[in-house]
């Protein structure tokens, strides 16, 4: 039975089509990251290149004034790239991975970034993930749309029900072909996906395997349960597509809307404006209520001596590191939007599969918005430590030649994902959800 099955399914060229055309653009999609992960590589090596000549160079330009030269001296801090984020490239292409720091004020560097074509960001990134999500089920529909309502318009209904003793089984194993291709297609690509994107085999990779499985089971099951009514070609595709533009375009959308107006983000631009004029209004001052601020926040500076007339470089420090703290709520308030629209969204997604497994794919890769906020945290804490480390030797007006240079290398930070693995078999109960009604349903041919 399944010969004869298999050779009718190779006969319809639209579906062998659509399944040739999903696998080109799921190799497509590995080229697409492999280029991401490339250009996020050669990023660090022209930072290493930078980091070591800008010393150098810094160094010989203003070796016998350590203020000035701390003030034009970048530090390189670096967002480490899993290679899994080729897969779901997330809020990468966005959020820079990259920063170059002096220890003059934080607010005012932490969201530098390249610039990037608008019109390509809007589009977004044709990654794996894309592929998963949104052409993955389109497929699925292209296959089983009439998989059953064929024999039924075709006339050849009848004589199946009156030849076989369970006729509901003919249906299960006409839909067994195209399950057992796609998951082929799926298992293909993820073999090529670890050879061209170098992905080890570990277990945050199995976890991207599994949850993704679950992805495709539930738009089999979902669609077993539509043509299960035994209703039209017609109907069932009508059906199935608009499921698919509910699932994966209009109702995403409706609650990106809501968590944005739920969560407005002004203290994004109040953190610049404040962090701006926190400083700049800090000529027009006293000195000493500059430094008034400045010692309450780091007493152990106080016994260094500073200039009442002229210009000072404590007090110009202090000036700087003055406008981080006046932004400083504004900055937090910032995040904790930022986070909390994270979580609202992560809500919804228990009840929509698409946006379920497009925010776990990026947790899992390190490509979503928390690992970009605790990348941001951790920078303020290396910026920080960068600053107090060097604070004395500007105070003291050391020499800058006796500074070993060139232990200060670019630092990285490496997200740590744990698995929760609840979250990665959640997908499992809309796929019995839906299986149950299906066979309900087909029980009753």
């Amino acid at each position: 039975m399944y010969t004869l099955l298999f050779k009718k399914f190779l006969r319809n060229k639209i579906a062998l089509f659509s399944i040739i055309l999903l696998f080109l653009s799921g190799t497509v999609s590995l080229y697409v990251g492999k280029t991401f992960l490339l250009n996020q590589q050669q990023s660090i090596q022209n930072a290493t290149v930078f980091q070591d000549s800008h010393l150098k160079r810094m160094i010989s330009l203003h070796q016998n004034d350590f203020g000035l030269l701390m003030y034009y001296l970048k530090f390189v801090y670096i967002h480490k790239t899993s290679p899994l984020s080729g897969l779901a490239i997330g809020q990468r292409d966005i959020n820079s991975s990259l920063q170059t720091l002096t220890i003059r004020g934080i607010e005012g560097q932490k969201y530098d970034s390249d610039f990037r074509n608008p019109f390509l960001l809007l589009m977004g990134n044709f990654d794996f993930s894309f592929v998963l999500l949104y052409l993955f089920p389109l497929v699925i529909i292209v296959l089983l749309f009439n998989l059953f309502s064929e024999e039924y318009e075709s006339g050849t209904w009848v004589l199946v029900k009156s030849q076989a003793t369970q006729p509901f089984k003919i249906l299960i194993a006409k839909l067994s072909i195209p399950f057992f291709l796609l998951i082929g297609v799926y298992f293909i690509l993820l073999v090529l996906a670890v050879f061209i994107l170098c992905i080890p085999l570990n277990l945050i990779f199995i976890s991207f395997i599994i949850s993704n499985l679950f992805y495709i089971f539930i738009w089999f099951s979902l669609s077993l349960f539509i043509i299960s009514f035994f209703r039209s070609s017609y109907f069932n595709s009508i059906a199935l597509l608009s499921t698919w533009l509910l699932l994966t375009i209009l109702i995403p959308a409706i609650v990106n809307n809501y968590v944005t107006q739920k969560y407005p983000v002004p203290e994004s631009l109040n953190t610049m404006i404040k962090q701006r004029d926190g400083y700049h209004k800090k000529w027009d001052l006293p000195k000493e209520n500059t430094l008034k601020l400045f010692y309450k926040e780091y007493p152990s500076l106080k016994h260094y001596s500073w200039q009442k007339e002229g210009f000072d470089w404590i007090w110009y420090y202090a000036m700087q590191h003055a406008g981080d703290i006046e932004s400083r709520t504004d900055s937090k308030e910032f995040a904790s939007k930022l986070k909390a629209r994270e979580q609202s969204t992560a809500y919804f997604g228990y009840f929509l599969p698409t946006l379920y497994n497009q925010l776990l794919n990026t947790r899992l890769a390190g490509s979503d918005l928390s690992s970009q906020l605790n990348y941001l945290e951790q920078m303020t804490l290396f910026h920080e430590k960068t600053r107090l480390y060097f604070y004395p030797k500007i105070f003291n007006s050391e020499n800058a030649l006796k500074e070993d240079w060139f232990k200060h290398k670019q630092q990285f930070f490496e997200q740590s994902i744990p698995v929760k693995w609840w979250k990665i078999i959640y997908p499992a109960v809309f796929v019995f959800f839906f299986m149950i009604l299906s066979f309900y349903n087909l029980q009753k041919i």
